[in-house]
């Protein structure tokens, strides 16, 4: 079958805003002055080079399902994928666990591309947060109303639910425990 070139155009332009979105990041996090901040900064630069390979592939999980959406819930949802792979990445690295206390701290999951805030969550918290593909956490204030709504209230940070259709569905495309 031959590919659709409008398909693999809008593909290649997603993944190259992804890896502008994860380089741009990791500058920000590598200029921290604490080893947290430098650890995200690590981990958002492998992000940054899976992203590139995959551009070289042309490869984007889930991208055939997606329908239309406005741009700009797009963007938002693609911000908070890439933050919520860099959490995964944060957590496959346990390089934020307290593993006294059982708890760790995540970067903040909000639709910001420049949103450096951090969140601090229990393990089951977390894992319990992850079983739903279209839940993301942020700081209090960080939610988008027009593409999520808040579920849940928490000292410090919120469960966001991306709302039906296009965002839910790229929330859950692009999940990496799905």
């Amino acid at each position: 079958m031959t590919p659709d070139p409008a398909t693999e155009v809008d593909r290649r332009t997603w993944l190259e805003t992804l890896v502008g979105a994860a380089e741009q990041a990791a500058t920000r996090f590598d200029q921290s002055t604490n080893d947290d901040g430098r650890w995200v900064g690590q981990a958002l630069h492998e992000l940054s080079e899976r992203l590139r390979d995959e551009l070289a592939d042309l490869r984007v999980p889930g991208a055939a399902i997606l329908g239309p959406m406005d741009p700009r819930a797009e963007r938002i949802g693609r911000n908070e994928v890439l933050f919520r792979q860099v959490n995964e990445r944060l957590m496959d690295l346990g390089t934020t666990v307290d593993r006294v206390t059982e708890h760790a701290d995540f970067v903040c999951e909000c639709g910001d591309a420049s949103c450096t805030e951090r969140i601090r969550l229990s393990l089951p918290d977390y894992e319990r947060l992850r079983s739903k593909p279209a839940w993301f956490a942020i700081v209090p204030g960080h939610e988008i109303s027009d593409v999520e709504s808040v579920v849940e209230e928490h000292d410090g940070w919120h469960v966001v639910q991306k709302h039906s259709g296009g965002p839910a569905e790229l929330a859950k495309a692009e999940d990496p425990r799905s």
